[in-house]
């Protein structure tokens, strides 16, 4: 699998696509069925592992996810050194309800338990979710105190625009090293976004990048031209949807996530699709779906 070296997301080459771990905390997945899928992924070249305190089967059980990275990567025989794992905190949960919490008190405490969960500084955290409730920029140095307290080796944030994006490089001089925003053939906006990450060389992690559960079982129903450049290739919309986002940019970074073998071998292949100039006109053009199901 191809490898780059994004210069301000980490010193570690990040694999063509990253592997998302919230599907191994949905209720009924088991620890060893994690293990043996995601090894599978490490094995066959992927390095980056994406997860969130937050990924838990319920509210009493937050940082799973995390546990479930930590134990993966426990059992695992391959070099450890070279894997780069991203967290993400800034967000509780209460019973049902999920809540924001951008300040530093909280960014802080939430970093604390994620390095108790992981048994390890990961190599970044990234703000989950901004706090509406209070100002950007206090958001932005909360992140910075996370750092300078040891707590991840670099930060960053999710969900951002690009104004908020230049409010948190200027508040932290600069330290922001990666952003994981929403991208997929149903949600195309933030190029502004992936722009500046590219100017930064800094990563741009796309999640849901095949538009989320139910947009991806019907990529190819949904999203006709992408199922038409997969017939001409022999392979799965779902594939062209990942080879195609790669096109966008050399710091565009796909985060998929499965619970299958197959399907992790269906990502991993795809990063070996060349699409040709006129297959990427025609997707690019293409009508994008009805965007972002998340509220903001």
């Amino acid at each position: 699998m191809q490898t780059q070296l994004i210069s301000n997301t980490s010193t570690k080459a990040i694999s063509a696509i990253g592997v998302g771990v919230m599907p191994f905390s949905r209720p009924g997945r088991t620890l060893d069925e994690a293990v043996s899928v995601l090894h599978y992924c490490l094995n066959a070249g992927i390095t980056l592992m994406n997860t969130a305190d937050v990924y838990a089967p319920s509210a009493e059980e937050m940082g799973h996810n995390e546990i479930v990275v930590r134990e993966t990567l426990r059992q695992w025989d391959g070099p450890r050194e070279n894997i780069i794992v991203v967290t993400k905190n800034g967000m509780r949960r209460e019973g049902t309800q999920w809540h924001r919490d951008g300040s530093k008190d909280y960014l802080l405490r939430a970093a604390e338990q994620s390095v108790k969960k992981l048994s390890f500084v990961p190599d970044l955290i990234l703000h989950h979710r901004i706090d509406r409730s209070r100002p950007f920029a206090e958001q932005a140095r909360g992140m910075q105190a996370v750092q300078q307290a040891g707590l991840a080796l670099r930060i960053g944030f999710s969900n951002v625009t690009a104004a908020e994006y230049d409010i948190a490089q200027e508040e932290t001089g600069g330290m922001i090293s990666a952003i994981e925003n929403e991208r997929s053939p149903r949600f195309r906006d933030h190029t502004d976004v992936l722009e500046r990450c590219e100017r930064d060389q800094i990563a741009f992690l796309a999640w849901s990048p095949l538009g989320g559960e139910n947009d991806a079982k019907n990529l190819g129903q949904l999203y006709p031209e992408f199922q038409k450049v997969a017939d001409e290739h022999s392979v799965t919309a779902q594939m062209i949807a990942l080879a195609w986002l790669r096109t966008h940019s050399k710091v565009m970074v796909p985060i998929p996530g499965f619970t299958k073998i197959s399907t992790a071998q269906a990502a991993i292949d795809s990063t070996e699709i060349k699409l040709t100039d006129e297959q990427i006109k025609r997707l690019n053009a293409s009508p994008a779906g009805d965007g972002s199901v998340y509220p903001d």
